[in-house]
């Protein structure tokens, strides 16, 4: 019986959140148990690496990047296709810190945080994400990635999570002391999942839109509690971390098992498997005055002119990611 018919028919005696929690409870204990996902968790810290290839941003970005990091904070943005890609985006953010050492703006830029839902750690997405969640977490942290645990609306409606004041108050503590963001607008990785009838083989639904007000509400808070007044996108994209962990069941795919445990390709060679590999790449760097909002007065922005910036950012940036992609995985935005 899977773990889905087991909290149905416990839904049926008690509480459905509380039969969640029981039936994840024990299938975590007993997987945590055997030893499977901390070995798991440690190989994906050792090995993970080569498995990632970041290409070097352009002059022109790095240009860009350089002119504009003394100005305000840098907002990292980027695709979301699988659980994994916090690990993807701490290799982009150790690029981007060498980057301003390099130059001798280190002390502009120690670090970068990123909101992570807080239903990862607390289990609410599975046992085996939580199992897994502190090693992704120090394998950021050793990039100079801090995850920053954040109850989204999806946690609040689909496991009655409740969000967190001291939470807000510590992502803004780390914008103010010079830290950039680093945030995955569609806040779910529905881009990475089949539709089902090809799931677990054919294409993946792609990109999704992004209708919310997050990338305002990033920018302002950014303005307003970060360092400087006029905070910049940083455009990124990375493809093939599905490849590694299914966004569909929420565990390790067999190229993922297979490559994170073999210590060689001989594995790969042998048996026909052709090693997963994470592209990830640097776009473009937008300021709010390439925006059009940076003379917009954000303390007091309401109503229809509020939904028509909301729009606008939306989209303007959203679709810019999605043309740095290949075709297959630009989803809403293909046709945009």
């Amino acid at each position: 019986m899977v773990e889905s018919e087991v909290v149905a028919r416990l839904s049926k005696l008690v509480p459905k959140q509380l039969a969640i929690d029981v039936v994840g409870g024990s299938v975590y204990w007993a997987i945590k148990n055997s030893g499977l996902i901390d070995a798991f968790g440690r190989s994906v810290r050792n090995r993970f690496p080569r498995f990632v290839h970041v290409n070097s941003p352009s002059s022109e970005f790095r240009n860009k990047f350089l002119k504009l990091l003394p100005e305000g904070t840098p907002l990292g943005l980027g695709p979301h296709g699988s659980h994994v890609e916090g690990l993807v985006i701490a290799d982009e953010v150790n690029e981007l810190v060498n980057i301003a050492r390099e130059e001798g703006m280190g002390d502009l830029l120690p670090g970068f945080i990123i909101p992570v839902a807080a239903s990862m750690e607390s289990g609410h997405q599975g046992p085996f994400l939580k199992g897994i969640y502190p090693h992704m977490r120090d394998y950021a942290v050793d990039r100079r990635l801090k995850f920053m645990p954040s109850v989204r609306e999806k946690d609040k409606k689909t496991y009655g999570m409740t969000p967190r004041l001291q939470d807000i108050k510590d992502f803004n503590a780390e914008m103010a002391s010079g830290m950039g963001v680093m945030a995955l607008p569609e806040a779910s990785v529905q881009a990475g999942r089949h539709p089902r009838w090809y799931f677990p083989f054919g294409p993946v639904n792609g990109m999704q839109e992004v209708k919310s007000e997050d990338l305002l509400k990033l920018y302002r808070d950014a303005k307003f509690h970060g360092r400087g007044e006029h905070p910049f996108f940083v455009l990124m994209v990375h493809t093939g971390a599905h490849h590694l962990y299914s966004a569909d069941s929420l565990l390790p795919t067999q190229e993922g098992l297979i490559g994170l445990w073999d210590t060689t390709t001989n594995f790969f060679v042998r048996f026909g498997y052709k090693r997963p590999i994470i592209e990830a790449s640097f776009v473009e760097v937008v300021s709010d005055e390439d925006l059009g909002i940076a003379d917009i007065d954000m303390r007091h922005l309401k109503d229809e002119a509020k939904e028509k910036v909301i729009k606008h950012i939306n989209s303007y940036l959203m679709r810019k990611i999605a043309m740095a992609m290949d075709e297959r995985y630009r989803g809403f935005y293909k046709t945009q």
